[in-house]
């Protein structure tokens, strides 16, 4: 199911972005968010707390199973047939 695609282009296409948009920062950008930290503030507070308790709204809304229940084996595949020891002479 993994394609050259999602495994390897997205992953590389990702670093470069990243990396250029790292290397057009300057001090002055830095200085910027110390001296207004307004802005990163809301961002942050958006990622770690509205982000997180909207998906879990959103789970509950839809009544999402967990993720660990989506995962188990059906009943009738989670007994293996196992390889019974005998004793050779």
């Amino acid at each position: 199911m993994n394609s050259v695609f999602i495994t390897l282009l997205l992953p590389v296409s990702l670093f470069i972005i990243m990396f250029s948009l790292g290397l057009a920062l300057t001090l002055a950008d830095f200085r910027r968010v110390v001296l207004y930290p307004k802005g990163i503030s809301i961002g942050l507070l958006n990622l770690l707390l509205i982000s997180p308790l909207l998906a879990f709204v959103l789970a509950v809304v839809f009544k999402l199973p967990p993720e660990h229940e989506k995962l188990k084996r059906p009943q009738n595949e989670s007994k293996r047939p196992q390889n019974k020891k005998t004793k050779s002479d």
